[in-house]
C-alpha cells in the first residue's frame, strides 16, 4: 500500500500546479472573442485561430477549432469542426450556421469556439457572443 508523506503529498501537488499552469496557458490561447452576425435565422461566425500553446510557446500542432451553440433553455451544441488552416494556427474563419428557429418563435444563441490539438486535447472556450433570432411580428396596433 502506498504511504502518503507528506515530501509525497508535496510532490503531488506541485506536478498538479505544473500540469494546471500548461492547461491554463493552453486554454487561455483561445479566450479571445468571436463575433457573431445574424441574418435571418443564419449565424455567420468569425474568429481568429490561437497561435500559441498554454505555454506561450508558439502553436506547432492546431487540428481543428470548434463552434457551439446553445439556444435558450437548452444545452449546448457542436455546430462545426473547422479545419485549422495550419498547424501554426492564426487564420482568420468564418463560419454561417442555420439556426432552426421556425416562424413565431424567437430565442437568444450563444456562439463560442475552442481549439484543438493534434492529441486532441480541447482548450477553453472563447468569450461567448449572443444573439438574438426573432421571428415573431409585433402585435396589432389599437
Amino acid at each position: 500500500m502506498l504511504t502518503m508523506t507528506p515530501r509525497l503529498i508535496l510532490r503531488l501537488l506541485v506536478l498538479i500546479c505544473i500540469v494546471s499552469a500548461a492547461l491554463s496557458a493552453l486554454w487561455a490561447s483561445m479566450a479571445g472573442a468571436v463575433d457573431a452576425t445574424l441574418t435571418g435565422s443564419q449565424i455567420t461566425v468569425t474568429y481568429t485561430e490561437p497561435t500559441a500553446s498554454a505555454n506561450g510557446q508558439p502553436l506547432r500542432d492546431l487540428r481543428d477549432t470548434r463552434v457551439y451553440l446553445q439556444m435558450s433553455g437548452q444545452g449546448p451544441g457542436l455546430a462545426a469542426t473547422v479545419p485549422a488552416s495550419q498547424v501554426e494556427g492564426g487564420g482568420t474563419i468564418s463560419s454561417v450556421m442555420v439556426v432552426p428557429v421556425g416562424p413565431m418563435e424567437e430565442t437568444d444563441v450563444g456562439v463560442w469556439a475552442t481549439a484543438t490539438d493534434l492529441a486532441g486535447n480541447e482548450s477553453e472556450r472563447s468569450e461567448q457572443k449572443t444573439v438574438r433570432i426573432d421571428r415573431l411580428p409585433p402585435a396589432a396596433p389599437h
